[in-house]
């Protein structure tokens, strides 16, 4: 008898130490589960009212698709206005196959901008409609969940499909005619055309009293301003890219809107340093002197010169420590067939670095003068000079 009790007896001691790991793998699996429902809870508050920094917390790293996207000032309005009467409903959440991680789907209601908007409205009529519309469209994602450091946090790829889903929210909504909202969208896709090098996308919605589009484009071209310039599209991104914009209307008028574009940018003056050096300095007076000898006397194409220097700062962007603060005015006016258009008194400092590009043929006499001869020497070498013009214009040039 004894020895069936104690084979019964440890037969069931074996039973519970067995089930002891389930037990206590049930209640973690409980509370971990929990813990995703809390923080995509958190989340999603936090995306509904706007609280961006205080989302990306709830992602992995801080890395969230949502917290980074880059948002005009009309999708902003709409992503304010639909977030005022969305809602989510979270389900169940799952543990993913073969692995110790989780994920779940929720619901999100929300009203279709498109549903709403007519060509009709006015932005203001629009988002007020938008706000308090109730005819609601349901739109469903999935997030997945990683451990760290002992809570739950949203892994940053699950959020990209909602971060598309936001962005997308202004889709086809275009208001027509001037008013504060289309006036900032225009300065936004001024700079935006701008930071991507889209130079005659940019001149498309730019006019000036004294010039013609065609003559801007033209001067600019001298300069190796243009669409084809990948080395003035690389510097420009690599500018824009590290830049601030806000934007101000400050008057409205019946046929004008003005606005203030206040940019801060990097200090590329402190790049000159990495111009006056004879790998810069040699090719690009190279490329000047071959224009002046060679080249269209009335229109001196020097954007193989000047694609040294931008490639040259682009390069050494990084190394920038300093900003520096332009203001921009800017004059929103609609033309006889309705179509927008900005113009500016200062709007070519938005294309280059300032006093850099001048600042490049100011090295010291003694350094310049070397590098004229070098540049000669260069242009003979190359077979683009000959020797005749080579001993004519270095005497007149490289002897100063």
């Amino acid at each position: 008898m004894k020895s069936i009790s104690r084979k019964i007896s440890s037969a069931a001691m074996a039973l519970v130490i067995a089930s002891m790991p389930m037990s206590v793998a049930g209640c973690s699996s409980m509370k971990d589960r929990q813990a995703a429902k809390d923080i995509t809870t958190e989340y999603l508050d936090a995306v509904i009212a706007g609280k961006f920094d205080k989302a990306a917390k709830c992602v992995e790293d801080g890395e969230d698709a949502v917290s980074a996207l880059e948002i005009d000032t009309l999708t902003a309005q709409i992503i304010d206005a639909v977030m005022k009467n969305a809602s989510y409903e979270i389900g169940d959440v799952n543990m993913m196959s073969h692995k110790e991680e989780y994920n779940l789907t929720f619901e999100f209601s929300y009203v279709e901008p498109e549903d709403v908007f007519d060509e009709e409205m006015d932005v203001d009529e629009f988002l007020d409609a938008l706000a308090d519309a109730d005819d609601f469209s349901e739109e469903t994602f999935t997030f997945e969940f990683v451990e760290d450091d002992d809570e739950w946090l949203i892994t940053s790829d699950s959020t990209e499909d909602l971060a598309e889903f936001i962005l997308a929210l202004s889709d086809g909504i275009e208001f027509k005619g001037l008013n504060e909202t289309t006036a900032v969208a225009l300065v936004e896709q001024y700079y935006d055309d701008l930071g991507s090098g889209n130079i005659s996308g940019a001149m498309a919605i730019y006019k000036s009293e004294d010039y013609t589009q065609e003559e801007i484009m033209e001067e600019l071209a001298i300069v190796g301003i243009t669409d084809d310039s990948t080395e003035f599209a690389d510097y420009m991104e690599a500018v824009m890219s590290r830049s601030e914009i806000s934007t101000e209307v400050t008057e409205v008028e019946d046929d004008q809107i003005t606005v203030v574009a206040t940019v801060e940018s990097p200090d590329v003056n402190q790049l000159t340093e990495y111009l006056y050096t004879e790998d810069v300095m040699v090719p690009l007076y190279a490329e000047v002197f071959y224009q002046m000898f060679y080249g269209d006397p009335e229109a001196m194409d020097l954007s193989a010169a000047m694609g040294i220097v931008y490639t040259t700062m682009t390069d050494h962007m990084d190394e920038v420590e300093g900003t520096t603060t332009t203001e921009t005015i800017f004059y929103v006016m609609e033309d006889e067939d309705g179509e927008l258009y900005l113009t500016s008194d200062n709007a070519a400092e938005s294309f280059t670095g300032g006093e850099t590009f001048d600042s490049a043929f100011d090295a010291s006499d003694e350094d310049m003068q070397q590098y004229i001869s070098q540049a000669f020497d260069l242009l003979l070498e190359q077979g683009r000079m000959s020797q005749e013009d080579y001993d004519l214009y270095s005497a007149i040039f490289a002897a100063q």
